[in-house]
């Protein structure tokens, strides 16, 4: 909620800061395995992880909406939540296989949070691209300067 709140602010910029939120949930989900000794520390652990984490929620359709028009944005959310789906199921059974090969589950959070933070890095990326979009060459200002000029 709080940070619902706070990606309504015009002070905050989301994308950075939804960057940021991934690669402290990446530390944070690694920190998990180095503070099973302590009771405490692990809480806190899990605690950093989820508050993190919900960046996610409150951060990618706004993200998205930035990124794509209006018009497309049901389908793109809907291939973002496919993909998660996709991970949520896959993520499981390959944490378990690494413990099977491994004997820990040390390579499973190592695993885990590496690629978490790896998302942050490149969601990081997005505010220096000026919102060049894939299928065409950038935005639709620059679409239409680039049409005007040339008529």
């Amino acid at each position: 909620v709080g940070l619902g709140w706070a990606g309504d602010q015009p002070w905050l910029h989301i994308t950075k800061t939804y960057a940021v939120c991934l690669v402290l949930c990446g530390a944070s989900c690694v920190s998990m395995m180095l503070c099973t000794n302590n009771y405490i520390l692990l809480h806190i652990s899990g605690a950093s992880f989820g508050l993190f984490f919900a960046s996610n929620y409150s951060f990618t359709p706004a993200i998205l909406v930035e990124l794509i028009s209006l018009d497309n944005f049901t389908n793109a959310y809907g291939l973002i939540l496919l993909s998660q789906g996709i991970g949520n199921l896959l993520g499981p059974p390959i944490a378990g296989l690494l413990f099977d090969l491994t004997g820990t589950w040390e390579q499973s959070f190592w695993q885990a949070g590496i690629w978490i933070a790896v998302a942050g890095v490149l969601i990081g990326i997005i505010p220096f691209t000026a919102n060049r979009r894939i299928w065409k060459r950038g935005s639709d200002k620059e679409l239409a300067s680039e049409k005007a000029s040339v008529a």
